[in-house]
């Protein structure tokens, strides 16, 4: 069993501006499956047209109660009876199709007044984000012959996996309604909540008294053994003899899952690779051995410590090389943290370059570098990185290689330069303007924002300075932004251009490409082509735009029994001009996908047609297959 307790106070006015107060906040177990934990993610308001319930449903729903409801439901009268004086119609509401209309169930509108006294509704299956069914019951309470306020809302939802099966309900009390608020100057903005610092320490008493929702016995029960068991599990003895468990060396543990160390009153945990994680098989100078060890601290202002190091041996050459990176973390709620690493090792001259293409010998160099930067948010919304590198680079044609698996995998051999000594100077400025987010006591959860986001990227190669031997200047900018169409799916694009504003002296490893495409696997189409058959590297400008839409069932479930293979189209396009080479290339795409269970996550499959065409290929068509997994914490796929 899991609990979660929330006492919040939402402040509102029209027509859609929100702040919510979290006053007291207490859990027990996990809420990992729990829904409706704040209001301002999504809130059931059935007397707006459109729900938009973004973390529940992958597409708006139509309210039954709205005008234009008609269009998308059947009314039918059930039932006719009398409570309270008062006569009371059952309603039933039929979807007329099942692509458009996701709610079956109850109405139930006072005779005379017309005004609604209850609402008994049930999502459809397929298109919830996460769970098996969704059921919502509203009570109202009628304030005088026109007004009905809600008074109450009990949502019955869950999800079974394989093994597991988690049965939820969420209930929440409304009280305490003010009509006429004296809301001061500037009260609403694009903070949607706030949980106070007291908010997590509120003691049982609090909770007695203030309690809107009474407990059940198993639920009382479950506090109280709960309460006990975390009491017993926070002394000092029992988790010194947790962390004792913990810390033991044992031989799975050093052959595979790696060894740990945690030193709890300090926030400290260590760990070293496994000898199965050390083992680096296929590199390019050779099979290596690499250990490596992590640290990290946390303090209780949430601010975090995290130190990465290996060092490894190429059995091969005899060569040492090794790395040793840190992320300090030193203001959660703007992001704001340093990065620096020390790095001597072999790196890719074009790292994201097709798989067929980025594991050949020519590919590689050895690099020493020094990085330092900076990040952080200094306005809501505007993201500014700062990164300065100073790198040695050298040919490493003179390294053995083995090439026994040449003849399988084709590749070719290491590619001789002369060596040379770069000062890169990175800067990244990310805007998205009216960006929404709900303030915790030491952090910030961001929701997202209506606008789209836009970025520039500059670049500069500084020359002479620490015997740096590059002079180059790259500019780049770019907008992409995710938006809902009403009820007809889901549309994102994303549009850059870049350009090399300077070349004084520009090396390989600097130059930008544009990336040729992999086989077979479909690659985020808001980043990449998929039938692009060539690496362009370009000083002069480029310009490329990506556009996908998801129509999340809204087409193919007009075809009869369709909605219930969980089947969904989606169809896009791109296209690309580079200047340098006068190279013009479009493409379009269609395909299907579904959504599966997959180790208590949602998988999503999918295959694809690409049409592809351009000045410099002939007319084509090509298949792709692409895997995905839904991330929880924002539920979203990565396009």
């Amino acid at each position: 069993m899991n609990i979660a307790e929330i006492q919040v106070t939402r402040h509102y006015a029209p027509p859609n501006k929100v702040k919510e107060i979290r006053n007291a906040y207490e859990l027990r177990g996990e809420d990992k499956t729990l829904y409706y934990t704040t209001t301002v993610k999504s809130n059931f308001n059935f007397f707006e047209n459109l729900l938009h319930l973004e973390d529940l449903h992958s597409t708006p729903v139509m309210s039954p109660i709205s005008t234009p409801g008609i269009l998308s439901y059947r009314y039918r009268l059930e039932a006719q009876y009398e409570e309270n004086g008062r006569r009371i119609n059952k309603i039933r509401i039929i979807p007329r199709m099942s692509s458009t209309s996701t709610l079956t169930g109850y109405i139930y509108v006072v005779d005379s007044l017309w005004l609604i006294q209850k609402l008994d509704l049930t999502m459809e299956k397929g298109n919830l984000f996460m769970y098996d069914y969704f059921t919502i019951h509203q009570e109202f309470d009628l304030a005088g012959d026109s007004m009905c306020i809600l008074k109450e809302q009990v949502l019955d939802y869950g999800v079974k996996y394989k093994n597991q099966a988690s049965t939820c309900k969420t209930t929440a009390q409304f009280s305490n309604y003010n009509f006429q608020p004296n809301f001061p100057a500037k009260f609403f903005n694009n903070e949607l909540a706030v949980t106070t610092d007291e908010a997590y320490d509120k003691d049982s008493l609090f909770w007695k008294e203030q309690r809107a929702v009474s407990l059940t016995p198993e639920e009382q029960r479950f506090i109280l053994v709960r309460d006990s068991i975390h009491d017993a599990m926070n002394r000092k003895e029992y988790l010194d003899s947790i962390d004792k468990v913990f810390n033991k060396v044992t031989f799975l543990k050093v052959i595979w899952f790696g060894v740990e160390h945690r030193n709890r009153p300090k926030k400290v945990q260590w760990s070293i690779n496994s000898l199965a994680a050390i083992l680096r098989p296929l590199y390019p100078a050779g099979p290596r051995i690499a250990p490596g060890f992590n640290y990290f601290k946390k303090w209780e202002d949430q601010r975090t410590l995290d130190i990465n190091a290996e060092i490894s041996y190429g059995f091969l050459n005899h060569d040492i090389k090794g790395n040793i990176n840190g992320n300090y973390l030193y203001n959660p709620f703007k992001q704001a943290r340093l990065k620096f690493g020390f790095d001597h090792d072999f790196d890719a001259i074009v790292s994201y370059d097709a798989i067929t293409q980025i594991y050949k010998r020519s590919n590689f160099i050895e690099a020493t570098s020094l990085d330092i930067g900076q990040t952080q948010e200094y306005i809501n919304g505007l993201y500014v990185d700062v990164n300065f590198q100073f790198c040695e680079r050298r040919s490493i044609n003179g390294y053995k290689k083995l090439g026994f698996l040449d003849e399988v995998i084709p590749n070719d051999d290491f590619k001789p330069f002369q060596g040379y000594q770069a000062l890169l100077g990175e800067v990244t400025i990310t805007y998205t303007p009216g960006q929404k987010y709900m303030r915790e006591p030491h952090r910030k959860v961001v929701l997202g924002s209506k606008w789209p986001s836009v970025y520039a990227y500059y670049e500069r190669g500084i020359p002479k300075l620490f015997g740096s031997d590059v002079d180059h200047e790259y500019g780049l900018v770019g907008i992409y932004q995710n938006f809902q169409l009403g009820t007809f799916g889901t549309s994102s694009y994303h549009v850059k251009s870049g350009k090399f504003l300077s070349s004084k002296n520009l090396k390989d490893a600097d130059f930008k490409y544009q990336r040729r495409s992999d086989p077979i696997w479909f690659s985020n189409p808001l980043y990449s082509f998929q039938d692009q058959d060539s690496s362009l590297p370009s000083r002069d400008y480029y310009i490329e735009a990506h556009f996908i839409h998801h129509d999340n069932g809204s087409i193919i479930n007009k075809i009869p029994f369709m909605k219930k293979t969980g089947i969904g189209l989606v169809v896009g396009f791109g296209a690309m001009y580079v200047a340098q080479y006068n190279w013009k290339h479009y493409e379009v795409l269609g395909g299907i996908e579904r959504n599966f269970k997959f180790s208590k996550r949602r998988l999503r499959i999918g295959l694809y047609a690409v049409f592809s065409d351009g000045n410099n290929i002939t007319p084509r068509w090509t298949g792709k297959i692409s895997f995905a997994v839904l991330d929880d914490r924002n539920m979203k796929f990565n396009f």
